[in-house]
């Protein structure tokens, strides 16, 4: 990417966040989402040494031997796992989800996008905006390279809860906010002369536009008597 650093750049927030909120969201499908939790890989773990906690503590009871109390922390491991894992994937979706119906669209500038962790797309993004009394915050985070700005560095839009000081960019986020309402498109009617119905070849009547034809009365050519004359 370019390197070509313009403070100056024009910023506009997109049309659909300048709506009232709360807005109308979507699911944003176009990209992965490349900042959720991987809850089927880390659910998998936590499967894992949920059974080989269970299994230890089954082959040490068998052989009443003391050393069961090893496969409790594995259990223990395994049960934490799987409950910790969705609740972030839950809290990841409510974050997002509150920041696209309720934030207010501020400016945010990339100042750089890394590759992360060998993917063709995935990218670590560093960014700065300002926080509300002024100071200028540093961020990080993931984000998909289709996404971003053809030019790095560059302003875009981030989304801040004024409440809490949260920030997150907008093409991070795993919705997308679309118009209350399509703009209204008005027609204007011109007024034209109604055609008029002439006879078709099909005994029904068909509409026409084509001028009327006067037919001139045809002449008497009887011809008339001659006029006599006497000398």
């Amino acid at each position: 990417m370019s390197m070509n650093v313009n403070v100056d750049d024009a910023w506009s927030p997109e049309p659909e966040l300048l709506e009232a909120a709360p807005r109308r969201i979507v699911s944003f499908d176009d990209v992965p989402d490349r900042n959720r939790p991987n809850v089927l890989v880390m659910g998998g773990i936590s499967g894992l040494l949920l059974v080989g906690g269970f299994a230890l503590f089954g082959i040490a009871i068998t052989k009443h031997s003391f050393n069961a109390v090893m496969g409790l922390p594995l259990v223990l491991a395994g049960v934490a796992g799987l409950v910790y894992f969705p609740l972030r994937l839950r809290q990841h979706l409510s974050r997002a989800e509150h920041l696209l119906t309720n934030g207010a669209p501020v400016m945010a500038r990339i100042l750089s996008a890394d590759n992360l962790n060998g993917d063709t797309y995935a990218r670590s993004v560093k960014y700065q905006v300002s926080l509300p009394g002024g100071d200028l915050d540093h961020r990080e985070v993931n984000v998909d390279d289709r996404v971003l700005p053809k030019r790095i560095p560059s302003n875009t839009t981030a989304l801040m809860d004024l409440s809490s000081g949260d920030v997150e960019l907008y093409i991070a986020l795993p919705f997308r906010a679309v118009l209350k309402s399509a703009p209204r498109v008005t027609t204007t009617a011109t007024t034209q002369e109604p055609a008029r119905p002439v006879p078709s070849e099909m005994g029904t009547i068909a509409v026409s536009d084509a001028p009327e034809i006067k037919r001139e009365k045809p002449k008497d050519e009887t011809p008339q008597p001659k006029r006599e004359t006497f000398e």
